[in-house]
């Protein structure tokens, strides 16, 4: 099979996306040996569509002279186009949407009407090309995120397409994520490697893929507080060395000791992976909490009379409503 993956993140190879769509292509290519070409969307020089509809009144070409030229005749020439990009404002970035919106050359100004809705007639024949939509997100869960882009690419590929949505995407590129990310990445590969073998995925392997890697509830500390509003955990995930030094400096002030940015590490309080120094054998509420196997400071009798808890929910009214059952 012939795969041209349509890279729209400006991140190129860095892209958070991409961790998803290389395990896709090794699942894929797991059954059977495909042939692949990822491209670069950022790279390529492509102007916006003007609306001129000249492309769809004389043949299909289109009064720029630029890349887009060359990437129609391989989009024309593969097998299955996979759309591999990072959430931008609930849809896709602009360098990948000037590409869709330059798909204008293939489509006549005909119309036909097919079932409820109405299509321009093609003018180039695409009809053995599937579709293939990869796109992962920074939000904990799916829900008010993909709706937009989901609805695009249904209406923009009413046939032959596939979906496949993952949130909190950006842990992919952070080595510190692995033990929750690798299991993750398997469930794509498996993807893959049944997408080549039947042309489609199971929906509930698609529901697992698309499913929180981290249960909400996990984000809540043992105290209340949310660890992803936290600038430490923020900075693991986006692997930003930049915010590590910033949340240093500040915690090394605030605390009177030396705390230097490669000891800011950390996933979350109660999520599996690395955690800060302090997390991870200091604070002691977490160590009270895990003595007494509790889930968070909310399941203990305690809870009101401890000053432990005290100085945390004293100055944070919210941690004190997340421990509330």
């Amino acid at each position: 099979m012939k795969i041209l993956v349509l890279n729209g993140s400006p991140k190129r190879e860095q892209s958070d996306t991409m961790h998803i769509t290389r395990a896709f292509l090794d699942g894929m290519n797991e059954a059977a040996c495909q042939e692949d070409h990822i491209l670069h969307v950022i790279d390529k020089h492509i102007e916006y569509c003007t609306g001129c509809f000249s492309c769809m009144r004389n043949g299909g070409t289109c009064i720029h002279d630029d890349d887009m030229r060359e990437i129609l005749e391989e989009i024309l020439t593969s097998d299955l186009l996979i759309w591999s990009f990072p959430l931008y404002c609930y849809g896709m970035p602009a360098p990948l949407k000037a590409l869709l919106d330059r798909t204008l050359p293939l489509s006549s100004m005909a119309m036909q009407k097919v079932g409820d809705r109405y299509e321009h007639v093609g003018q180039a024949d695409f009809s053995h090309l599937r579709y293939l939509m990869i796109c992962g997100c920074g939000f904990p869960n799916s829900r008010h995120n993909f709706e937009p882009a989901i609805a695009q690419f249904k209406l923009c590929f009413p046939g032959g397409h596939t979906i496949l949505t993952v949130p909190e995407s950006p842990m992919f590129s952070a080595p510190e994520a692995a033990i929750v990310t690798e299991p993750r990445l398997a469930l794509v590969k498996r993807a893959g490697k049944q997408y080549a073998e039947t042309g489609g995925i199971d929906a509930s392997l698609l529901a697992e893929i698309g499913s929180p890697m981290i249960p909400e509830e996990k984000y809540i500390a043992y105290c209340g507080l949310d660890c992803e509003s936290c600038e430490a955990r923020r900075a693991t995930v986006n692997d930003d060395d930049s915010l590590r030094q910033k949340v240093a400096k500040e915690w090394s002030e605030l605390n009177g000791v030396e705390i230097t940015p490669e000891m800011i590490n950390c996933v979350g309080c109660r999520i599996d992976g690395v955690k800060t120094p302090y997390c991870d054998s200091l604070c002691p509420i977490r160590q009270c909490a895990l003595d007494k196997s509790m889930e968070t400071c909310g399941a203990c009798a305690d809870m009101s009379k401890c000053e432990k808890l005290g100085m945390i929910t004293e100055n944070n009214a919210d941690a004190l409503e997340n421990l509330k059952p």
